[in-house]
């Protein structure tokens, strides 16, 4: 049982963490920094690795409590304090709830902004296109 408190309190760290990277993020569309954009996304990549090897094992512990103690259904974190006593299970099951609402805003939030970004960028190539400019003459004129 105290590896599912390790496996749960790793997935809180790595959330939290998520949850900082989506921030910066969402700082870096405001401002429109691509070079940044792009190393948070291999950093969200990275951690997102870890998010599923630990949510691997999480399941995997459950599944094991699950046999053991003979339940005919998934363990759940509730039954699981139930059982044992240890409310600790529900703090960290709360945390990590609340963390991954979070992340689900955060990265809402950061959707909305692309989307703008990119109708923006969309709209300036059109101007550009309405107005005589070529595509090829502006990749060979404003290369970045």
């Amino acid at each position: 049982m105290k590896e599912l408190k390790e496996a749960l309190q790793s997935l809180i760290k790595l959330h939290d963490e998520l949850v900082t990277l989506l921030q910066q993020e969402r700082e870096a569309l405001i401002l429109f920094y691509p070079s940044e954009i792009e190393r948070l996304a291999r950093e969200k990549d990275m951690l997102l690795m870890k998010i599923r090897l630990f949510e691997e094992e999480r399941i995997k512990l459950m599944d094991k409590i699950t046999r053991i103690n003979n339940y005919p259904e998934n363990m759940t974190l509730s039954k699981l304090v139930e059982i044992t006593g240890d409310e600790e299970y529900r703090e960290l099951g709360l945390k990590l709830l609340s963390l991954v609402q979070s992340v689900i805003e955060l990265n809402e939030f950061n959707k909305i902004l692309v989307e703008r970004s990119s109708r923006h960028v969309n709209s300036f190539l059109n101007f550009l296109e309405n107005n005589g400019f070529e595509h090829a003459r502006f990749n060979k004129t404003f290369k970045a």
